[in-house]
């Protein structure tokens, strides 16, 4: 009856150290859990594709040290990965303001494939303004970007469609010099752009602004020399401003291209009956 009693003592002692060996084991890997750097945590999820699950790892490291450029980084690239281009941005741009040398340099291209992506996201929402601002930026980080230029180019001409759809022609010609600016021998810009002029000065001249109506016919006559109607326009804008010499002259421009155009003829005739 002894040994039984003395076993039983010894089978609970023995459970008793087995369990108070395990409550200070979880709680050993609870504090070192806890105490670990989340930016490694992180960075461990990262590298095995868990994006989601690593970005609040990298949001701790960057909250309790906000000068730790590396954690911006990764936690921006987090996000890019998942597709979450403009929660990338503000991220990679600290981490761009917080580094140096080739960090720097790997935060700028990353911050490229962040800015694209929402240029992207944006033109296929309809926001043409906001896309068209971030593939600008992108060019201004590095101008032989092609791929970015040609995308600003498709966007402005979907802007400047819409705005002219709309009757903001003055912002559509503005959109239009955007993309010569971009791509000087674009033949479709230049066609469109002077079609934009021409329907925006002949709106002025109708409405009496006769004097804000002469800039856009002289811009007509650069892109447009042999056009002989830009010059009858610009001599109309000129005659109704008082301005009667300058008119005389650019009417008989326009009677050198076309001389026998009966709206220029009938111009010169109420001109020099002034």
């Amino acid at each position: 009856m002894g040994l039984q009693t003395g076993r039983l003592k010894i089978q609970k002692l023995l459970f008793l150290t087995v369990a108070i060996f395990f409550i200070f084991s979880c709680a050993g890997l609870s504090t070192q859990s806890d105490t670990a750097d989340p930016f490694e945590q992180g960075l461990a999820l990262f590298k095995q594709g868990k994006y989601e699950k690593a970005l609040p790892f990298f949001e701790r490291s960057v909250e309790s040290r906000t000068d730790f450029a590396k954690g911006y980084l990764y936690l921006g690239r987090s996000f890019l990965n998942l597709s979450k281009w403009h929660k990338a941005i503000p991220p990679i741009r600290t981490a761009i303001s917080l580094s140096t040398g080739k960090m720097k340099q790997e935060a700028a291209n990353v911050l490229l494939d962040a800015l694209m992506g929402a240029a992207l996201l944006e033109f296929e929402k309809g926001d043409l303004d906001s896309a068209a601002g971030h593939l600008k930026e992108i060019l201004d980080i590095k101008p032989e970007f092609i791929k970015a230029r040609d995308e600003l180019v498709k966007t402005l001409f979907a802007f400047a469609d819409k705005l002219m759809s709309e009757g903001l022609i003055d912002e559509a010609i503005l959109r239009y010099k955007e993309i010569l600016a971009l791509a000087p021998a674009l033949l479709r810009a230049q066609e469109d752009l002077i079609r934009a002029l021409s329907e925006f000065a002949e709106r002025l001249l109708q409405e009496g602004r006769f004097e804000d109506a002469i800039e856009p016919y002289s811009e007509l006559i650069e892109l447009a020399p042999e056009e002989p109607g830009a010059y009858i326009g610009l001599a109309k804008a000129l005659l109704k401003n008082g301005d009667i010499v300058k008119a005389l002259q650019t009417i008989k421009n326009a009677l050198q291209k076309d001389p026998a155009s009966s709206e220029a003829l009938s111009l010169f005739r109420e001109i020099l009956m002034q």
